[in-house]
Parts: structure tokens; sequence; C-alpha cells
């Protein structure tokens, strides 16, 4: 199993492909990680949450990015022809997803820091979705897909040599 290393991940999906076991880690893990966020969202109380446009944009384009992203990543994979979908569409987007969160994570640091210095620490504002975040969000996830499918497309595309 690749936790950050992408290069040998696709040496691995291009020639061997992913043990059954590699397979459920990737699986179990991206579960658990995705219902441990949404049920940390039980934590927050609900009068504290204030929905704003900007957070029905990003779930709108959530939702695109997900539905668009899969199948340009089905395409990249080889469409009909390609191989092993499932096993490069989680174990890319595992390996992606966790080389980008330290950009994620420096991103709404340094806004966080810079809305404290020129806005001061507001106790109503903390948890409302504005432009900026939205910007953020958007660019971060983006990205995961554009590199999901990029790397996607280098594995498909790799010719194999017979020894």
């Amino acid at each position: 199993m690749y936790l950050w290393n992408i290069n040998k991940l696709k040496s691995t999906l291009s020639t061997t492909g992913l043990s059954q076991k590699s397979c459920f880690l990737y699986v179990i893990i991206t579960s658990t990680f995705c219902y441990g966020l949404l049920s940390l969202t039980g934590l927050f109380p609900q009068e504290a949450i204030d929905i704003t446009i900007w957070d029905h944009v990003l779930s709108d384009t959530d939702l695109v990015f997900a539905v668009y992203g899969t199948y340009l990543f089905y395409r990249a994979n080889g469409g009909e022809n390609g191989k092993d979908f499932l096993e490069r569409y989680i174990s890319i987007g595992f390996v992606v997803s966790i080389r980008l969160i330290p950009l994620i994570v420096l991103s709404i640091l340094g806004m966080a820091i810079y809305e404290g210095v020129t806005e001061g620490v507001a106790d109503d504002n903390w948890m409302r979705t504005g432009p900026d975040d939205a910007a953020i969000w958007l660019f971060w996830s983006f990205l995961i897909w554009y590199k999901m499918i990029s790397h996607t497309q280098e594995v498909a595309n790799t010719k194999l040599s017979v020894l």
C-alpha cells in the first residue's frame, strides 16, 4: 500500500496491479476517513452553523466535480477498454488526496492568519463560509481531480514490455 509515493503506485498499477489486501486497505481507510468527517458534523451545534450561498456553491460544485471528474477519470483510464478502474480510482485518489492535504492546511491557515490580522477574531464568523473559503476549497478539489486524471492517463498509457 502506498501513502505518498505516486510514482511507485503508478508503476505497480501499470505492471502487476494491486493485491486484494491493498485494495481492501485503500477502501477501508477511505471509507473510515469519509464517514469520520461526516460524523464530525454532529459535534457542532446546528444553530452555530450559518449556511451561506457559498455553502450551496461548494455543495453543487463538489457534486459536479464528482460526476464529471469520475467520467473524465473513466475516459483517461481507457473507457470501455480500460483496466482495473475501481482499483486505480480508489488508490490514485487516496494517494493524490494525501499528498495535497498539506496544501489545503497551509491555505486555510494562511487565510485564517490573514483574516485574524486584518479583521480581528469574531466569535460569530468562524463557522461562516465566504468566497475566500469557497475559492480555496474549489481550487483544492479541482487540483485533486486534475492530478487523479493525469496520473491515471499515465498509468493507462504505459506499455508493458515483454521480457
